[in-house]
This record gives structure tokens, C-alpha cells and sequence, in this order.
């Protein structure tokens, strides 16, 4: 408490002053009959420029210093350690003075605190911490610091480089992370295969998934183990097979990788012809152009190295078949033939009618294909033969006088451009019944001398050449009916 006296009573005065040399803020006071303005809850230290105003006018003489004092307090505590394997228990005693009116604030140098009056505290780690007591009555401030040694606490503890997946053969560095005094260590690498020394370099024969442990233990004895998984890839052979080992331009084919799906993290293809995908297997591929590309995949691992195949394919191009345009013949006239515009080197064929030859004779109407097949890759084409006889020759005419097919001379529209005819009807027995070489009139009546013919069957022989120098040849049976 700082009181200030010979103030002017009944007026409100402003009081400010210093704090071990910093200035405080101000206060305000109504001052009494007493002439005194009392400040109260001031801590230990030197208080000086003490100054009174009013209306911001001084009013008072500069006073100070003025030292106060607090009533003394002494920080002191003991300690009992509970040891125990799995976390040793601290149990402090407070004595300090003065025994109540107090606060304390514990600090166990791992983090941890207390308000506690004689706090117990857990340590599960060994090592030397710093208990720290801190006591204040509002007015005094004061600690003390005592150490304890804890040596019988362990953990185990370990890093492996590489971490969690290895490949199969290589060399794994253990790195031992354990803390505690005067440890034995026991590794146990899940493969049949114990070590003791501290930190290890193990290598792993055999793929598979192990259980790796790390068994510590003190002079007490006090025992802890800690446990990681370590995946063991292997590095894998790669190939690649082919639906089909003759593709031909425009096919699709199916192309797998085999390789180990052990680690694997994925697979890129490459064709060869600017085209590649990735995570795909098996994969469909079509080339556009023939020649020849080398196919790629490569197989992606986690831990063991990444491994790719080649293998080299050639593209043929299809055969050019074009049979050229429709042509027409007429039956019974010379064969024509037909076949491919250009000649194909060691092209196989195979048409329609069965044959095999680059080309084939045809003597009736009707629509021919060929494929030509070269490296197993084909080509095919369509050629339609028309019927292109100038005569049309019925095998029935009536003679009996009904004015509707009375006679037999196969003209008509069609013979239009006619040179030559020669038209011969034979009896069945071989006589000849009826000649003609006009080039127009009605044709044979179904007489002979003017006698009516019986029904049946005749045989006629007909030649006719037509100005565009087509020659036909017709040679046929025709029936008589009455």
C-alpha cells in the first residue's frame, strides 16, 4: 500500500507514477476530508514520480522511491520414484512456506502440468527431466527445480530404409530408434532369420509379406517390442503375346503383357506408330498402315526395378482385287474372261465357282467374286456378268392359229443390227423339216409342205451374226403344242 497525503479534499485527482522505473497507467481519485488518496494491491518493487493533478494541473511535489517489500515464501518439495517396466510413477510432497494461501504450478518436463498441491505424475519414457515447482501469493513470485533420472523405462523402436516394401534380393538397413539404458536387442526378420547387434542390415531371399519385430530389454528386467510389415517384391520377367501373328492392316489385336502382378503399380504401352496408353492390360490395337512396328510395354513397380518387353510385328497391307466393271455375255457364245486388273505377287485365289486360278472363264451370266489372300491378309471383289444375247428363244411355240406365239423365229426387238441368220428345224427322227437364211418373216408355222407336224419335240440349230461383229451359236430343243 503507497498513501499519498496533503491532497485537496473534495476534488477529483489524477495520480500517475513510475514501477521499477516503467510508468503505470493513471488513476483517478475522489479525495476525501482526509486529504489522502491510498493505492492499494501493489507488488514488490521500487515505486518513484509520484505526481498528483487536477483538471491537468500539478498539484503535488514529485515524491519517491519507495520500496516495498512482500512477506517472504520459500518453493520446496521431495519426490518418491514407483518404478515400474511399463512407466514410472513420481509422487512430490509440497512443503513449502508458507503452507496455505498459495498457488502452484507444477511443470514435469514432458509437456505435462499441475495445479496439484502434491501432484503424482507418470513418466513412460527414460531420461532425465527438470521438475519444476512454481509458487506465487499474488504478490511474490518464487520456484525451484529439481532433477530425476529414470534409467529402468525402455522403447523399442525402429526405421527401415527402405520402408514397407522391398525388392526381393536387395539389402534393407534397420535402424535402430530404441531408447533406455544398457538395452539387449533381438531382431526376428520373420524369414527363420535372428539378429542382436543394435542397428542391422538385412536381405530378404524370398518374396512375401514379413513380420519384422524388434525385442528390447534392460537390467531389471524390463522388455518392450515393436513390430513393422515389410512386402518383399521380386523383380519379373515380361513378355508379350499376340492374338494373331500375322496382322494385317485395319485388324485389331489383343496384345497382353505377362508379367508379375507382385508390387506392380501400373503398365504403359507403346506402339510404334505414335500410339500408347497406360494402366490397360490386355489392350486392343489397330494399325492404320502396313510396315513394320515395334510394340512396347513396360511394367511399373513399387519397390523392385521397372522391366518392359519389345516385340517387333509387321503390318500387311490388303490385296488390290478389282475385277473390273460388269460385263454381259450371251449364253452359248465364246467364254469370256475374267480376273484382276493387275497381277498380285504371291496372292492365292478363290472364286465363287470354286476355282483357284488368278483368273477363270465364264460362259453363263451371273455374279463372280474372287478373294485373294497375301501374308493371310485378303482382299475380295464382285463382278456382275450380264446376259447379253441379241436373242431371246422360247422351248414352246403353238401353232394353232390362236395369232400368240404361231411361230418359232427367235428374233424380235433384240436381233435389231442382224447380218446372217441360218435357222434348221429337225424332226426327232433327223429330218429336216424346215431351213431359213431371211433375215425378217414369220419363221417356222409348224408345218412341213403344209401339213401341220405333230406334237413333241424338235431340234433347232440356229447362227446369226449382227453388226457389231457378236456371233451366236444356238443349239436346243423346242416343243410343239397344239
Amino acid at each position: 500500500i503507497v498513501t499519498l497525503h496533503g491532497l485537496h479534499p473534495g476534488e477529483t485527482d489524477t495520480i500517475t507514477y513510475n514501477f521499477n522505473g516503467t510508468a503505470q497507467p493513471q488513476l483517478s481519485f475522489a479525495i476525501g476530508a482526509d486529504s489522502t488518496a491510498v493505492i492499494y494491491d501493489l507488488c514488490e518493487g521500487t515505486y518513484d514520480n509520484f505526481v498528483a493533478r487536477t483538471g491537468g494541473v500539478c498539484v503535488s511535489n514529485v515524491l519517491g522511491p519507495i520500496t516495498l517489500k512482500a512477506p517472504p515464501i520459500i518453493p520446496d518439495f521431495s519426490f518418491t520414484v514407483g518404478q515400474n517396466c511399463k512407466g514410472d510413477t513420481l509422487y512430490c510432497t509440497n512443503s513449502s512456506w508458507p503452507a496455505s494461501d498459495l498457488t502452484y504450478i507444477w511443470s514435469f518436463g514432458d509437456g505435462d502440468s499441475s495445479t496439484a498441491i502434491n501432484p503424482m505424475h507418470i513418466y513412460y519414457s527414460p531420461g532425465t527431466y527438470n521438475i519444476v515447482l512454481n509458487i506465487t501469493n499474488t504478490k511474490c513470485i518464487a520456484d525451484t527445480t529439481e532433477s530425476v533420472t529414470l534409467t529402468n523405462l525402455i522403447n523399442a523402436g525402429f526405421t527401415s530404409d527402405p520402408a514397407a516394401y522391398v525388392c526381393q534380393k536387395s539389402p534393407v538397413v534397420f535402424t535402430n530408434t530404441s531408447t533406455g539404458t544398457s538395452l539387449n536387442y533381438t531382431w526376428i526378420f520373420g524369414d527363420e532369420i535372428t539378429d542382436h547387434t543394435r542397428d542391422v542390415t538385412h536381405t530378404y531371399n524370398n518374396t512375401g509379406v514379413y513380420n519384422v519385430m524388434l525385442a528390447v530389454s534392460n537390467y531389471v528386467p524390463c522388455y518392450d517390442t515393436v513390430k513393422e510389415t515389410l512386402a518383399v517384391d521380386s523383380i519379373s520377367a515380361i513378355s508379350i503375346n499376340a492374338t494373331d501373328t500375322t496382322i494385317c492392316e485395319g485388324t485389331s489385336i489383343t496384345y497382353d503383357g505377362i508379367f508379375s502382378d507382385l508390387g506392380n503399380i501400373g503398365v504403359v504401352w507403346s506402339f510404334g506408330d505414335g500410339d500408347s496408353i497406360k494402366g490397360v492390360n490386355p489392350v486392343l490395337h489397330v494399325f492404320d498402315a502396313q510396315g513394320v512396328h515395334t510394340v512396347t510395354v513396360e511394367a511399373l513397380y513399387r519397390a523392385c526395378p521397372d522391366t518392359s518387353a519389345s516385340a517387333t510385328f509387321t503390318i500387311f497391307g490388303h490385296p488390290n482385287v478389282y475385277l473390273g466393271s460388269d460385263t454381259s455375255i450371251c449364253p452359248g457364245s465364246e467364254a469370256i474372261a475374267i480376273g484382276n486388273r493387275e497381277s498380285i505377287s504371291g496372292a492365292s485365289w478363290l472364286w465363287s465357282t470354286g476355282q483357284t486360278t488368278e483368273q477363270i472363264n465364264v460362259v453363263e451370266p451371273g455374279t463372280y467374286y474372287a478373294i485373294a489372300t497375301v501374308n493371310g491378309c485378303t482382299s475380295s471383289d464382285t463382278i456382275e456378268v450380264r446376259n447379253d444375247c441379241y436373242m431371246n428363244i422360247p422351248n414352246v411355240f403353238t401353232p394353232n392359229g390362236d395369232g400368240l406365239n404361231d411361230y418359232f423365229f427367235p428374233r424380235q426387238l433384240l436381233t435389231a443390227g442382224l447380218t446372217t441368220f441360218s435357222m434348221q428345224i429337225f424332226n426327232r427322227w433327223g429330218q429336216l423339216i424346215f431351213t431359213s437364211t431371211s433375215l425378217d418373216g414369220r419363221g417356222w408355222d409348224g408345218r412341213l409342205n403344209d401339213v401341220p407336224q405333230p406334237e413333241g419335240v424338235y431340234v433347232f440349230i440356229i447362227d446369226a451374226t449382227f453388226k457389231d461383229g457378236q456371233r451366236e451359236h444356238h443349239q436346243g430343243n423346242i416343243t410343239l403344242l397344239r
